[in-house]
């Protein structure tokens, strides 16, 4: 089906849930929405492959919600997440829906948390628990949480779950449930292990897959900097002084990078928070507030924000490391260029990363630009730019009235209008001071050159006698095996 092809009100008839959907600003289904919503309310068990960010939480939500028993206050829906931040944000997105209906309650259950403030609201409502696998096995021990009326179990971004080594505990929650349950399965990807999960758990499930338009958003200008790994604190503040983004998110493959890196970014007066696992729930969630408001411009994180999270309006995204795997790449920078807007992603690599760039590049059948560092020369012009532009919007006839008598006061000091101006310069743009030093790595490309030319030249270079020789061996082996079979079937 198309994109938009279907209206709501052709899938739900709930008319608390279609007008909390034009609330939101929806007419038209998503693809995953099409295919999956009829099948849920049928009762069918599902497993679902689709990207993040194509409306997949709306798509289990809508039909789960229709089917719970209002008058019963005891749990019927149980979504599991695999991290707090896709936990809150699910709870979050069934809320929404659930605007005008003021009886059908939804709780988030998660690590990091007081367990005992959980308890207490349990006690209350619990008819949708969204919850990560670790602390609902906990409630579940302690009898805080019961599934006897459980009717529908969903697992959210399965393939992370099993990444994360949640399946023990998958399992374990699946065996506490002895009533008969519609189960289903939404995942970016369809692993060999997802496939074995939904074989074990599934009852002859409707299978659906929504392919992505591209692997890669074509929204997203793709580019990498060849560097030195001890260059990359520098060529970082170039890019983002050159760039100059609204906001930006900057991701590390560990967390201490991530903690190495904010210390060097509030140092140089950037606006920066970060997020990774090791880090209170509370302070995560305040962060990605704060970045969503616009209070801070620059978020680091590990991949933990590279899916599932409700991140808005990324204009840059910078791959501090080349991720580990191709499809953390490709969420990584989805994070830019949503909704159709356009989006960056620059990536820093050195020359342990030649390997893992080019598979990034075959995954995604796309190849990635090469761009050099900019110089400081060309990021000071920048800067210059922005600083006038700004400048010229902020120009307005109230200006004079409130500051007029600021600068009276500097000039009655002594000091000239352009004395002024090139203090006030000065701290504006804050040009560094590193000499305009060259952060590329000019040796990156060539040296693959150089392998290959020595690679060949060994080749091209081995006695002919010797080569010989060795075309004769094979020959003779392959005689011996093909021929011996040939004589076996003559006899």
């Amino acid at each position: 089906m198309k994109e938009g092809s279907m209206k709501f009100k052709e899938l739900t008839s709930n008319e608390e849930i279609l007008r909390a959907i034009e609330e939101l600003g929806f007419s038209e289904t998503t693809p995953i929405q099409d295919e999956t919503i009829l099948s849920i309310k049928e009762g069918r068990d599902l497993i679902a492959q689709s990207q993040t960010g194509t409306g997949k939480t709306a798509a289990f939500a809508i039909p789960t919600i229709e089917m719970i028993d209002e008058e019963l206050n005891k749990e019927q829906v149980l979504v599991m997440c695999p991290t707090r931040e896709l936990a809150v944000q699910v709870s979050k997105e069934f809320k929404k829906l659930l605007k005008f209906n003021q009886t059908i309650s939804v709780i988030a259950i998660f690590g990091g948390e007081r367990i005992d403030k959980q308890i207490k609201e349990l006690k209350k409502k619990k008819q949708i628990i969204v919850a990560t696998p670790g602390r609902l096995r906990d409630h579940i021990r302690r009898r805080t949480i019961r599934l006897d009326t459980v009717n529908t179990v969903i697992l959210d971004e399965a393939d992370e779950m099993l990444k994360m080594g949640f399946v023990e505990e998958i399992e374990y929650i699946f065996s506490v449930i002895k009533n008969k349950t519609q189960n289903l399965m939404f995942s970016a990807t369809i692993s060999p292990n997802v496939e074995r999960l939904a074989s074990k758990y599934l009852d002859n499930p409707v299978k659906v897959k929504i392919e992505p338009k591209s692997i890669a958003s074509n929204n997203v200008k793709q580019s990498y900097m060849a560097i030195k790994r001890k260059n990359k604190k520098s060529v970082i503040g170039r890019i983002l002084d050159h760039k100059n983004p609204k906001k930006c998110i900057i991701f590390c493959n560990t967390k201490r990078m991530v903690d190495e890196l904010i210390l060097e970014m509030r140092k140089k007066g950037y606006s920066a928070g970060r997020i990774h696992g090791d880090l209170k729930q509370e302070n995560r969630i305040s962060t990605l507030n704060q970045f969503n408001n616009g209070n801070i411009d620059i978020l680091i994180a590990t991949d933990i924000a590279g899916r599932g999270l409700d991140i808005k309006n990324v204009d840059l995204v910078i791959n501090y490391d080349l991720p580990e795997k191709e499809d953390s790449y490709v969420h990584r920078i989805g994070r830019s260029g949503r909704a159709g807007a356009d989006g960056e992603a620059v990536t820093l690599v050195s020359s342990s990363d030649k390997r893992m760039l080019n598979t990034i590049q075959k995954y995604m059948k796309k190849d990635i630009k090469h761009d050099k560092v900019p110089s400081q020369k060309t990021v000071n012009s920048a800067k210059i730019q922005y600083f006038i532009d700004e400048t010229l919007r902020n120009l307005d006839d109230n200006i004079e009235i409130q500051y007029s008598s600021v600068l009276n006061y500097i000039k009655e000091k002594g000091y000239s209008l352009e004395q002024i101006a090139l203090s006030l310069l000065k701290d504006s743009l804050n040009f560094s001071d590193d000499n305009g030093a060259d952060y590329n790595d000019h040796s990156f490309h060539s040296n693959n050159k150089e392998k290959e030319r020595n690679r060949s030249s060994r080749r091209g270079n081995k006695p002919f006698a010797k080569r010989n020789a060795n075309k004769s061996r094979n020959s003779r082996n392959a005689k011996n095996r093909f021929g011996s079979k040939s004589k076996s079937r003559v006899k």
